[in-house]
């Protein structure tokens, strides 16, 4: 968050850690929800297993987006655009429209992250993939799963029992994606 707060939850509170201890910045609907980075300015909170997905503005508080058939396993996006995902698939959010189906995997999704305007990041709890178009994607990493965040050019993949790796520049994939698309139409 701005001035590099680290927000967390707490049972039903979202919060920060100060010299006094945890000092809440809004109380939450539901416990169990988890935090997802927006920008500087906001993040997402979901899960808790209502499918609701909710924005924390730090000048407007708690913002309910949305609330979807499904609990949200994962979400990722930028503000403008918003990914979600429900058991094996991926959605596009656009507040007023339907959710709008952008990929199903073979498994579970339990993580996203967007990079702009490339495409979008995904992973099971055995495989990592990278989504480059409407239905179109491709596994890169079999066998395990990953946390998935991105900063600037880089894909960083956290393993909970070996740590974190480093993958870049993100805009390889889909140059990678644009090869094999060509190959395969010739």
């Amino acid at each position: 968050m701005g001035g590099d707060a680290l927000l967390m939850v707490w049972g039903k509170r979202l919060g920060v850690f100060a010299d006094s201890g945890f000092e809440t910045l809004s109380q939450l609907p539901e416990a169990g929800m988890q935090v997802k980075t927006v920008n500087g300015r906001q993040v997402y909170l979901y899960g808790g297993g209502s499918g609701s997905l909710y924005v924390y503005d730090i000048s407007r508080g708690l913002v309910h987006l949305m609330r979807a058939p499904e609990p949200i396993g994962a979400v990722s996006g930028n503000g403008t655009l918003t990914f979600l995902a429900m058991k094996e698939e991926v959605y596009l959010f656009s507040p007023g429209k339907p959710l709008s189906l952008v990929y199903r995997a073979s498994e579970k999704i339990t993580s996203l992250a967007m990079v702009p305007p490339s495409g979008l990041f995904y992973s099971t709890k055995k495989r990592v993939g990278y989504i480059y178009d409407k239905a179109r994607g491709y596994s890169f990493l079999k066998g395990k799963g990953a946390e998935l965040l991105t900063r600037k050019s880089d894909l960083y993949l956290f393993f909970r029992d070996e740590g974190v790796m480093k993958v870049g520049p993100v805009s390889a994939f889909g140059l990678f994606a644009k090869e094999v698309e060509t190959a395969n139409s010739n």
